[in-house]
Order: C-alpha cells, then sequence, then structure tokens
C-alpha cells in the first residue's frame, strides 16, 4: 500500500458526469479516435461513470485491507499488553511469595510441633519479647502497683 486511505471511499457520492463542468472533458472523449464507440454525451458520462466505479471499487478493497491490517495490529499490540501484565503480575506474585518465605525463616516458632504427639507433650516455652524483659528485671506481677 503506497497511499494510506483517511477515509472510506464509501462514503464517496458519484460525481454527476453530465454535469456542464464535465462538458469539456466529455467533448475530449467524445472527439478521441480511440474510443470510437462513444459519440454522444450520454455514452462520455456512462464511460466515466464507469471508469470511476472501477476506481472507486479497488478504493474500497484498499480501504477494506487497511481497516483489517489496523486491527489486526491493535489486536496484536493489545496481546502483548496483557502478556507483559501478566508477565508483571507474575513477577509480583514470585516477589511476594519470596518476601513471604523471608518473612516466614525469621519468625521464630513459639512452640516445637512433632507430628503423632499430644498436646501435653509440647515443651511449655514463652515468647521471645517476654523472655527479653525478664532477663532485663523489666517484668512486674500482676497484682504489683506501678513503680513510678
Amino acid at each position: 500500500m503506497a497511499n494510506r486511505l483517511e477515509f472510506d471511499p464509501a462514503l464517496m457520492p458519484c460525481p454527476d458526469f453530465t454535469d456542464e463542468f464535465y462538458a469539456a472533458l466529455r467533448n475530449s472523449l467524445i472527439i478521441d479516435p480511440n474510443h470510437a464507440r462513444i459519440s454522444d454525451n450520454q455514452e462520455a458520462a456512462n464511460q466515466f461513470k464507469e471508469q470511476w466505479k472501477v476506481v472507486n471499487t479497488r478504493l474500497r478493497e484498499q480501504y477494506h485491507t487497511q481497516v483489517l491490517a489496523d486491527q489486526e495490529e491493535a489486536d496484536q499490540r493489545r496481546a502483548e499488553a496483557e502478556e507483559l501484565q501478566k508477565q508483571r503480575d507474575s513477577e509480583d506474585r514470585e516477589r511476594l511469595l519470596e518476601q513471604a518465605r523471608e518473612v516466614e525463616k525469621k519468625r521464630i516458632p513459639v512452640y516445637s510441633f512433632v507430628a503423632g504427639q499430644g498436646a501435653h507433650r509440647k515443651p511449655l516455652r514463652i515468647h521471645p519479647y517476654a523472655e527479653k524483659l525478664m532477663l532485663a528485671r523489666k517484668y512486674r506481677l500482676r497484682n504489683e502497683p506501678k513503680r513510678c
């Protein structure tokens, strides 16, 4: 496609070749010896109309092909954008999972769990924050008043 059409040729009306504006063209066609079958203005106007229809049909085909190519290109761009978005989403999910794994590695379990043993078999272990307060001797008993 050498030239891109910016309008739909189906919307172009056929010119009125019987108008006085086209009189010089009709007369030159009547006088032309290469077109011996054209002898009056009506035949010349019909000849121009047929030629216009052929050209307009070609333009319609070109426009239709152009519209299909544009649509395919837009669909391809949309598919690429969706694929890129899916890839970004999966990367985000992977990153969040990796962060969750890192947090899980750093977490200190309160109780160690052994499958098959009852609840009474679990060793008693205090929370790390409570252990820290006890070592620093900053704990207080429930009934003990606050120190000022």
